[in-house]
């Protein structure tokens, strides 16, 4: 039998109460062969670090996984570090069943060759849909083929609780999602346990339906996050042999431009410029980097009285920054 792996790393305090939260996913040797297998088969053929996402609106908020790339207080899966995070909308979008996935799942697999998918779809099939489990599990399937064909490897994900959801359905689409994982060795993060761990699930979500986020880390999103980035790290280390660590940054030209000082970082004194960070008055004020080291900028931050307040990202590396986002609203729920 497979094990769901239990991890408790933290409490928070919420209405008053300490909570303790429960992350549960599914990671053992077996799954670490069997992805290493779709890795090395995939060869040159995906880009390292990118990420897709193929899901519904849960999947295509922001909030969603993509709050990753521009965590401040802890490296691993930052953009600066050259961690790629596909348009949403090639795979996500706000109301859309298992049906659609399937429909665009070979061409965003074609488009962006990711590393590495997540897969959450069900809510609307249930919500919405003709609630029909062999379909659903279908589309599921379909996707997770044609996601490994392409090199990229799945991380299932079940369906969180919701409103208006037949609980019989409901819990026959999430077996159906677990058994995938189990009898194709792949990895898998339970959001329904994540929000009935928790009791009143309700309070993870805004509206009944979607997932929040609260600035003290006591969301829906935010337990979910903390648990995929618990998983990727371990799938960093035993499929990729790649281990997250805090990026090195050595000084190599400094210059005086008017008022201001452009530092230029490598990794190391032989390397190329990977960093560019302009002060002025000995504060920083912006922060440029060239993650891939293809020569453009793909990613700018914006600082204010030595805070991140905005930044611009070329999140499919096309040379253009086409991403811009503040701090405040980097972290609003869009569904």
């Amino acid at each position: 039998m497979h094990r769901i792996i239990l991890i408790l790393l933290m409490s928070s305090v919420v209405n008053g109460k300490e909570m303790k939260t429960n992350k549960y996913f599914l990671w053992n040797k077996a799954i670490a062969k069997n992805l290493k297998v779709i890795r090395n088969e995939a060869g040159s053929h995906v880009r390292p670090k990118s990420i897709l996402s193929a899901g519904d609106s849960i999947s295509y908020s922001d909030c969603f996984i993509w709050h990753l790339r521009t965590r401040l207080k802890q490296p691993g899966m930052l953009s600066s570090e050259g961690y790629v995070y596909y348009p949403k909308q090639w795979c996500a979008l706000g109301g859309q069943q298992s049906d659609w996935g399937k429909r665009k799942i070979k061409q965003a697999i074609k488009k962006g060759k990711p590393e590495l998918i997540t897969i959450l779809f069900g809510t609307n099939d249930l919500r919405h849909g003709k609630k029909d489990s062999e379909k659903f599990a279908a589309n599921i399937r379909y996707i997770i083929d044609t996601a490994i064909k392409g090199g990229a490897i799945p991380i299932l994900i079940t369906i969180p609780p919701a409103e208006n959801m037949n609980t019989k359905t409901f819990q026959a689409f999430n077996q159906k999602i677990r058994s995938f994982s189990v009898k194709l060795k792949l990895p898998l993060i339970d959001f329904e346990k994540i929000f009935k761990d928790f009791g009143n699930w309700q309070a993870l979500t805004f509206d009944g339906v979607h997932p929040n986020s609260k600035k003290d880390g006591s969301g829906g999103y935010d337990h979910f996050n903390r648990i995929f980035f618990d998983l990727y790290k371990l799938i960093e280390k035993d499929v990729f042999n790649r281990e997250i660590k805090k990026p090195k940054r050595v000084l190599l030209k400094e210059t005086k431009k008017g008022d201001s000082v452009i530092k230029e970082y490598g990794v190391n004194k032989n390397s190329k410029t990977t960093i560019w960070v302009t002060c002025k008055n000995k504060k920083v004020v912006h922060e440029s980097y060239d993650s891939d080291l293809d020569g453009k900028i793909d990613l700018i931050w914006t600082y204010k009285n030595g805070k991140i307040i905005s930044g611009e990202e070329d999140l499919d590396r096309d040379g253009k920054l086409e991403t811009k986002f503040t701090i405040k609203n980097a972290w609003k729920n869009e569904t």
